[in-house]
């Protein structure tokens, strides 16, 4: 795993969340706008030769830093959004994933949890809301600062997948309706 290509993802989104913005608020037009915006996240892939080769449990934990999410230009203008996940599991291993919010101390914020089955080449998809009019609190979203993946391997450590490249992916993105006022 190359955790470089994942800060730099994650770099780019920040620095367009925030791009996008501020251009937005720089116009010269009265009034309320409502814009959504939408980006991707958090892309990791690996192999099952990987996950083979580290005989613990949990086989890794990967963390991204979020920080353009506790920016004020995005966190005091967000109204509601959404998280969505995809998950592919081409490996021949019964995985556990637990997916955390973290805030910048490190508190988890939210958690989700996703069993898959192996040898599945069909995508497991999830949505996520926050804010209204979902029960889930937008603070969540304005705190977050860290997303935190750990894999557990449920299976044994020796088999293998018959797909010809078996991997476990992960990708996310984010759906955010802000509200800026001119």
């Amino acid at each position: 795993m190359k955790i470089s290509r994942y800060k730099i993802i994650i770099l780019f989104f920040s620095i367009c969340l925030t791009s996008c913005i501020e251009d937005l608020v720089d116009e010269n037009v009265g009034g309320v706008f409502t814009p959504s915006i939408t980006g991707s996240m958090l892309y990791l892939e690996t192999t099952e030769d990987l996950i083979n080769s580290n005989a613990t449990n949990p086989v890794f934990i990967q963390s991204a830093n979020f920080d353009g999410f506790n920016a004020e230009v995005f966190s005091g203008r967000v109204l509601s959004g959404s998280l969505s996940y995809e998950l592919t599991n081409t490996t021949s291993k019964q995985l556990d994933i637990l997916l955390e919010l973290l805030d910048n101390t490190g508190a988890v914020l939210d958690s989700e949890i996703f069993n898959l089955s192996p040898n599945v080449n069909i995508p497991i998809s999830r949505e996520t809301f926050y804010g209204p009019p979902s029960t889930n609190d937008i603070d969540i979203i304005k705190n977050l600062s860290e997303i935190r993946l750990i894999l557990v391997n449920n299976s044994d450590f020796t088999s293998v997948s018959n797909s010809t490249e078996p991997k476990f992916i992960f990708k996310s993105k984010g759906e955010f309706k802000l509200q800026l006022i001119q």
